[in-house]
């Protein structure tokens, strides 16, 4: 039997089987900050690898190819996860194609450290820019969240992978923001 291959369009493989404290009110706003609180724990050199090897083990042994997984940007570590990840990526090229999508889990907006940050995953070697613009405080924050993913994304010549309205308020909407911005900037269908 030859069939094609999965696809693993979305993963967070330097979080993967990184459990801290159990996630009492099942609540986004309670995983972030759950996370938030174990950030530093999560980028350990060795740690991450044991962890994004292991998940890779399991999607390749069930058919998986290809994966795209977003790797934390934040104050903490920097860019120094999707150093680790791009080691990772190089050890399993010839068995799973692995995308890095550079994400900046603390926001944006205002946080030049970050964007330095951002820069700095480009530069590395970062497949895509990631973003999250509803982990921003008010609306003007979001959309120069998604502003600054699309200048990185032209500066470097890169995709965008964001997440868009991943949020517990069901009035949050920034997919209106993310597609007047993809047309304003040439940016569609990537």
């Amino acid at each position: 039997l030859a069939s094609p291959p999965f696809v693993d369009p979305h993963t967070h493989l330097d979080k993967a089987f990184f459990q801290p404290t159990q996630n009492i009110s099942g609540t986004l706003n309670e995983a972030f900050e759950i996370m938030r609180q174990n950030t530093a724990l999560f980028h350990q050199d060795d740690d991450l690898a044991k962890r994004a090897n292991a998940a890779l083990e399991l999607e390749f042994s069930k058919g998986t190819l290809a994966v795209r997984t977003h790797i934390d940007i934040d104050t903490v570590s920097g860019a120094g996860g999707i150093e680790q990840m791009l080691r990772v990526k190089e050890a399993w090229k010839d068995r799973v194609e692995v995308q890095i999508v550079a994400f900046p889990q603390e926001g944006l907006a205002g946080k030049p450290q970050i964007l330095k940050s951002m820069r700095s995953a480009m530069e590395m070697g970062a497949d895509a820019l990631g973003g999250i613009p509803c982990i921003e405080n008010c609306e003007q924050d979001m959309r120069e969240h998604i502003d600054r993913v699309f200048e990185l994304a032209g500066e470097y010549d890169k995709d965008i992978d964001m997440h868009i309205d991943e949020t517990d308020d069901p009035n949050a909407c920034n997919l209106e923001m993310l597609a007047t911005q993809t047309i304003a900037a040439g940016w569609t269908g990537r």
